[in-house]
């Protein structure tokens, strides 16, 4: 299984979204892409002393911000990080797309650029619900 992650989505990218890379090779055992500036990615592993074992490094151009209208996906922000990730699950060269942006823009990429898997009608929100 391949899983893309969008690099540059959420509060603490790319940081944390390649130590979190790095966690799910090494613990799940899966091949894992990072979209985004690839020239910070190689930098930010470097840093933070992560290997490039098992984690593809895929460039993309900008990001998608949560300002941003989320359409913006479909059309002029094809090329972020976010819009490349999914084209690689479209396009069959990873099997899920991860991402902490743009919730709006995540729920139409994946409905209007991934598709829904056949006897899917509605995009689902799975978030964690922190309770004792």
């Amino acid at each position: 299984m391949k899983i893309v992650i969008d690099g540059f989505g959420g509060d603490h990218a790319p940081d944390e979204v390649l130590k979190g890379a790095a966690l799910a090779v090494k613990d799940l055992g899966i091949e894992v892409a990072v979209t985004g500036d690839t020239e910070v990615l190689k930098k930010r592993m470097e840093e933070l002393k992560i290997s490039s074992d098992g984690i593809e490094l895929v460039h993309a151009e900008g990001v998608m911000l949560v300002e941003d209208n989320p359409r913006a996906i479909l059309k002029e922000k094809t090329g972020t990080s976010m819009g490349v990730a999914f084209k690689m699950v479209a396009d069959g060269k990873a099997d899920a797309v991860i991402s902490a942006g743009s919730t709006a823009a995540i729920v139409l990429g994946g409905t209007m650029i991934c598709k829904r898997i056949k006897g899917v009608k509605r995009a689902a929100l799975v978030p964690p619900m922190p309770a004792k």
